[in-house]
């Protein structure tokens, strides 16, 4: 992925696509993203990560959610994003 402002993103064969909107080197992503789920709506994502006495903390926030959406997406930040970076970082 890109660390420049305006580049289009695609993950999982364009499932998920967008462009980053704002980007701070290890501090901080905002992306607008687009679903194969609901195609025409676009939701902001931003990434922020905070480093304290040797630990750092991821914080997400996925804005402009519908409702009917909500249970599919909140699922697939575990199984699939953010349990897998998880599962790496234990890893090692």
């Amino acid at each position: 992925m890109s660390e420049k402002v305006g580049v289009k993103f695609s993950l999982w064969d364009g499932q998920i696509h967008g462009t980053n909107l704002e980007v701070i080197p290890q501090k901080k992503l905002v992306q607008e993203w687009y679903s194969s789920d609901d195609p025409d709506h676009v939701t902001k994502v931003t990434f922020t990560l905070t480093h304290k006495d040797g630990c750092t903390a991821l914080y997400l926030k996925h804005e402009g959610v519908r409702e009917k959406n909500y249970d599919s997406i909140d699922k697939g930040w575990d199984d699939y994003y953010l349990g897998e970076i998880k599962k790496l970082l234990e890893k090692k």
